[in-house]
Order: structure tokens, then C-alpha cells, then sequence
């Protein structure tokens, strides 16, 4: 624990990166990850639902008071699952959450499409399904892609750019939320709530192939084991297409360096 405290203090104390560092090549995929996770958090609509929960309650059914009441047991539900998800987080994994937030999710969503388009709107089967529907939508959501986004955001940047890759992934974020906000009455009422459902559990469905492909599990790692990850998988796709082999030298130096350090923490070492 305490050689760890040490790395990340002597990474602190490092010059720190800017907004160009960012799309330095081995720095790309966590930046791809962090914007992709921020955007696609909001655009499978999750905050959309709270925010209208009394709107779409009244456009299945339900009177006012019954609606504003739903909504609040909504906003409950989402607490108390994201006290569950800080007590599984570590022991399942981020990216497991993540797909497994998304599965269930799009499963919601297809059904809560389902019943509005093929139950005439007002009806009690379509009413009390899409309560059932939404709530396990919440659910699923505070302890998958609520807490989770927000955990990985920090640990996928490297040391240097932390700061302002989080920053701009955040901003991302907030922007979407706005994008959704502002689109969702009007959408609402253009093609209905059925196919808005649809539209969101589509993009649910690109959100589970880009964390299985685009995001890398950050369980049990510490911060600079994530950074050294990156910087191993960059050169050699670089040279797998013909670039950069100049790099090849200076990464093969960092390699011995890294690996004489960790040596030499158990006694040992390369240099004689």
C-alpha cells in the first residue's frame, strides 16, 4: 500500500497534461471509452424517464396524483439500488455491471414499447406494465450504468490528463442529458411513446457492443496498472500496421525499466 501511495504521489507531482495530450495515440482509447460511456449513459434515456415519469404515467392512464406518486417512488428506487451497487461494484466488476445494466434495460424497454404500441393507450394491462416496466428499469440502472459510469470515468485516464479527461467526459455527459431533456416532449409527441422506447432500447443495444468491445474492465487494478495498459497495447498495434517503429526502442527501455523496478521491490533485479 504504501509503494502505491508513493507511485501515485511521484505521478502527481509529474507534469501535468493538457487538452492535446488527449489524443496522444495511447491516450486515444480511454478517451474513446470515457466520452462513449458519458454520452451513451444519458442516451439510452434514463434521466429522460425520471425527469417526464408524471408525463408518461398520464400518457398510459394514470391521473395526476397517481403519476406524481409513481414518480417518487421512482426517484426512491433509485436511491437505495445505488447503495447496492456500492456494496457489489468491486466484487462483480464494472464492466459486467455495465453489460448486464444493458441487457436488462433494453429488455425494459422493448417490452414497455411493446404493450403502449399493441394496448390501446389508457388501458390497465398498459398501465400497470409500464409502471412495473420503468421501476425495473430504475433498478437495473442504479446499480449498473448510475454509479458505474461515474467509478470509471477517473480510473480510464491516464495520470496525466485525469483531470481534463474527466472534465470533458463530464461536460460530454451534462451535454447529452440537456440533448435528451430537450428532445424528449417533442419526440413524445411526434412518434409517440412506443417508438420512443424503441429509439432508446436501439441505442441500449450499441451501448452493450461498445463496452463488450470499447471498454476494459478496471476491477482490482490500481490507476498507473490501467495507465500501463494503455501504454503496452499501443505499440504493438502501431507496428502491426506499419507505423512508428522508431518507438520500439524507447518502449522496450520503459519495459525493462518497469520491470527491474518492480523486481527490485521483491529483492531482485535485472542490473548486476
Amino acid at each position: 500500500m504504501a509503494e502505491e501511495i508513493s507511485d501515485i504521489q511521484k505521478a502527481e507531482s509529474e507534469e501535468k497534461g493538457g487538452f492535446k495530450e488527449l489524443f496522444e495515440p495511447w491516450v486515444r482509447p480511454a478517451l474513446i471509452a470515457g466520452v462513449g460511456l458519458a454520452f451513451l449513459q444519458q442516451f439510452i434515456g434514463t434521466n429522460t424517464i425520471i425527469y417526464y415519469a408524471p408525463k408518461t404515467f398520464t400518457s398510459v392512464g394514470f391521473g395526476n396524483s397517481a403519476a406524481i406518486l409513481g414518480t417518487v417512488g421512482i426517484g426512491a428506487v433509485n436511491v437505495i439500488m445505488t447503495f447496492v451497487a456500492i456494496k457489489i461494484i468491486d466484487r462483480v466488476g464494472r464492466k459486467a455491471l455495465l453489460l448486464f445494466g444493458n441487457a436488462g434495460m433494453v429488455l425494459s424497454l422493448i417490452v414497455l414499447s411493446v404493450v403502449n404500441r399493441f394496448f390501446f393507450e389508457g388501458s390497465t394491462a398498459a398501465g400497470w406494465t409500464t409502471v412495473i416496466c420503468l421501476g425495473l428499469f430504475i433498478v437495473i440502472f442504479a446499480v449498473s450504468w448510475g454509479p458505474v459510469v461515474w467509478v470509471m470515468l477517473p480510473e480510464l485516464f491516464p495520470v496525466h490528463v485525469r483531470g481534463i479527461g474527466t472534465g470533458v467526459s463530464t461536460f460530454l455527459l451534462h451535454t447529452g442529458n440537456l440533448i435528451i431533456s430537450l428532445t424528449f416532449p417533442a419526440l413524445l409527441s411526434a412518434i409517440g411513446i412506443s417508438n420512443l422506447f424503441l429509439i432508446y432500447a436501439v441505442i441500449g443495444v450499441g451501448a452493450f457492443l461498445f463496452v463488450k468491445y470499447l471498454v476494459t474492465e478496471t476491477k482490482g487494478k490500481s490507476l498507473e496498472e490501467i495507465e500501463e495498459d494503455l501504454k503496452r497495447e499501443i505499440v504493438p498495434s502501431q507496428v502491426a500496421k506499419g507505423k512508428r517503429y522508431e518507438q520500439w526502442p524507447a518502449a522496450c527501455a520503459a519495459g525493462f525499466s518497469m520491470l527491474n523496478k518492480r523486481l527490485i521491490k521483491k529483492g531482485h533485479s535485472l542490473i548486476f
